[in-house]
């Protein structure tokens, strides 16, 4: 109990009824019980409680606190079945009740300290000892102005628990990723929720084959969530499992580039990208099945894998030459007005024939996928700025339209890119917000016509 005890603090917290003849426990900072309503108006000014010792008893001899001394005390609303001494248990028994409720209320206050929690045999884990604090913390009233948290030093509070304790490094352990969804909704901590939520979506299958109990912790309205969300990513993961594992694009080619009266077609070959298209998708897919043997990869000797298909393994290993190849040609240097939600702003007078052709052609291709993330580009072309916007879930499209045979069109143009993050949905350009550079993408060879 040392350790909640604060010289220099001015609230004495007293566990047992005034009658009992028991001195304080704790000596804490009053302003730690600021978001609890509850306590806050237990809590008595020192001058109080002795005006009263005196009319109740006129021989007691008034005292005055010292500077630096006790200014508040605080009687805890505990109900406890015996107020007598308690005695200590053997080994081999747990806590009474009443012993387990003083534990509660000794960790409701180190936990707003910061200091150790203490585990019982009822509690013997770290997630049973949270479990029973969100309890305690419930019971005395903790709650910010909306009732959105337990205000400001709980959150503060359990936030560095969470830290300490690694309670949000769930990528290994499917009961710890329950842990946190539960822990996140009792503790109304949005740090450990979105974390915890996060990685339940991707293994929400792994998660319900395990029949853990703990998921009928999980509250309704969180598991249908979860529920959504998990179907939402199989879809997106299957379309760009499907996309990785054939390099192809077809909407690509669908609109504007198929069609043999667009005015675009007068200013770019589209024939020669559809060549450089189909030309660099080969390479690729032939560089990866030496690489790994076939593609999509197989699990064997020769390539190490343990799992078939688009494994972690695999995906790190294309994201690293990705990356390599965005390092080796972008120029970061080069930015964008480029507006996200796609709309083409008349620019006749200020970019070449051809920028305005390729710049229709992407964004066509954009448009041509469902609302995602969405980044904004800068292609120089020719001392010209091609400026496109195209969805995150494209983000092979940039890297294997690449062709270094120069024979296929003598005025081959090499657009580097390069990619700032903006906000998502598209909007309003004034809600946009520049958010660094990313790795991503290449080198484009456009073929124009002579």
């Amino acid at each position: 109990m040392f350790r909640l005890w604060d010289d220099s603090a001015d609230c004495q917290v007293y566990l047992f009824p005034r009658t009992s003849g028991k001195g304080p426990s704790f000596r804490i900072q009053s302003a730690l019980l600021d978001s609890s309503k509850l306590l806050s108006e237990m809590v008595l000014p020192l001058e109080t409680v002795v005006a009263n010792l005196r009319l109740d008893d006129p021989s007691t001899p008034p005292t005055t606190p010292k500077s630096g001394s006790t200014n508040y005390l605080l009687f805890m609303p505990i109900a406890l079945k015996s107020d007598s001494v308690l005695s200590p248990t053997s080994n081999s028994q747990g806590l009474s009740e009443d012993e387990e409720t003083l534990v509660a209320i000794r960790n409701l206050f180190a936990f707003l300290t910061g200091q150790s929690l203490v585990a019982t045999r009822s509690n013997p884990t770290i997630f049973s000892v949270f479990m029973r604090l969100a309890e305690t913390i419930r019971e005395f009233g903790f709650s910010n102005f909306d009732g959105s948290t337990f205000g400001d030093i709980i959150r503060s509070s359990f936030d560095s628990y969470v830290d300490e304790l690694g309670l949000a490094d769930l990528g290994s352990s499917r009961e710890k990723t329950i842990e946190g969804i539960v822990l996140g909704e009792r503790m109304k901590s949005i740090k450990l929720y979105n974390e915890a939520f996060t990685h339940a979506v991707g293994k929400y299958d792994e998660l319900l084959r395990l029949q853990d109990p703990k998921l009928r912790l999980i509250s309704p309205i969180s598991s249908n969530r979860l529920g959504r969300a998990a179907m939402d990513l199989d879809k997106r993961t299957a379309s760009v499992r499907q996309t990785l594992e054939n390099f192809d694009f077809p909407a690509l080619f669908s609109g504007t580039l198929n069609s043999k009266t667009a005015d675009e077609r007068k200013e770019v070959d589209f024939n020669g990208l559809r060549d450089s298209f189909f030309a660099i998708r080969k390479f690729v897919m032939s560089f990866y099945k030496t690489r790994y043997g076939s593609w999509p990869p197989k699990a064997s000797k020769r390539n190490e894998l343990e799992t078939n298909g688009l494994n972690r393994i695999v995906c790190q290993d294309l994201y690293r030459d990705l990356c390599a190849m965005y390092d080796l040609l972008a120029d970061r240097s080069s930015l964008t007005n480029r507006t996200a939600d796609g709309i083409l702003i008349d620019d006749r007078d200020t970019a070449a024939p051809h920028v305005r052709a390729l710049r229709a052609v992407l964004s066509e291709y954009d448009r041509s996928s469902p609302p995602g993330t969405y980044w904004k580009y800068s292609l120089p072309v020719q001392r010209e700025d091609l400026q496109v916007s195209l969805s995150v879930d494209d983000v092979i499209l940039l890297n294997i339209i690449v062709h270094f045979d120069a024979s296929i069109n003598a005025h081959r143009c090499g657009l580097r890119v390069n990619v700032t993050n903006v906000s998502t949905w598209g909007g309003d350009s004034a809600r946009q917000q520049t958010r660094g550079v990313r790795r991503l993408y290449g080198l484009i060879p456009i073929c124009t016509q002579s």
